[in-house]
């Protein structure tokens, strides 16, 4: 087994290929990059200051959780609450959903907190690189999530529990046919399948998207880990951040 750390770059933010699918060009919010995309604007565009601890970006409303980088035309994304765990820095989006947040001091990564003061959106935790260009960054509607639970398969979330949603490279493309495993929940593992938005199941690998999701997952700790089955090797993600009630994003590519 190799241990390796959790690597923040938030692949479907911030270093996905041309042939990654989360590239796709967005479908609202005023172009993005991507395959097929147009240039990002400044709005939407990285902009940490000198020691590379703040980020300005853009939400983008995730209609189907296996493309978060497609972002929905409709829907208001404006006042959603953004917050820095470490610093516990808070804004708020404009009308049209930009913002601009500062993390720590010569912070490398801000673990941002969305949504978690709006009842119709879903609390999530979005792990992003403080130097790296963060033009679009998940917003998901509860109605959005209840249907991925539903399609799931899995019913209310306890109390005390968090989930995952991990989007798995392999070089600059998803990892296909890529299992995730731990032992911290019963709940087994659902990846995304072909059937149409919001597909996931049980009993299979990671599909086209790369998409695992994890729930039950316990935060009784800060931070949680899980571990990446690809052919014969496997992979140890360390240090994933989970609140109780929210959906953390995170990236990751095989080593």
């Amino acid at each position: 087994m190799r241990t390796m750390p959790l690597l923040l770059c938030l692949a479907l933010f911030a270093c996905g290929g041309e042939d990654d699918p989360m590239n796709a060009a967005p479908t609202g919010g005023g172009g993005g990059g991507g395959a097929g995309g147009g240039s990002v604007s400044d709005a939407m565009a990285s902009n940490a200051d000198a020691q590379g601890q703040s980020i300005s970006g853009q939400l983008c409303l995730v209609e189907d959780l296996r493309r978060p980088k497609v972002c929905g035309t409709e829907g208001d994304l404006s006042g959603i609450s953004i917050e820095d765990l470490e610093s516990g820095n808070e804004t708020v989006t404009d009308e049209d959903g930009k913002f601009e947040i500062a993390g720590t001091e010569k912070a490398t990564t801000l673990r941002l907190k969305i949504g978690f003061d709006n009842a119709d959106f879903k609390d999530l935790i979005v792990p992003l690189p403080a130097n790296e260009s963060a033009p679009k960054v998940p917003a998901m509607t509860e109605a959005t999530w209840l249907e991925v639970r539903t399609n799931a398969l899995f019913g209310e979330e306890p109390n005390g529990t968090a989930s995952i949603a991990a989007y798995i490279l392999d070089g600059a493309s998803p990892a296909v046919g890529v299992g995730v495993a731990t032992q911290l929940t019963k709940t087994a593992p659902v990846y995304d399948g072909d059937s149409g938005p919001n597909d996931f199941q049980a009993g299979i690998l990671t599909g086209t998207n790369g998409v695992a999701l994890l729930f039950g997952m316990p935060t009784s700790s800060a931070e949680v880990s899980f571990s990446v089955s690809s052919g014969s090797e496997l992979e140890e993600v360390n240090s994933v951040p989970v609140l109780d009630g929210a959906l953390t994003f995170i990236g990751y590519r095989l080593q």
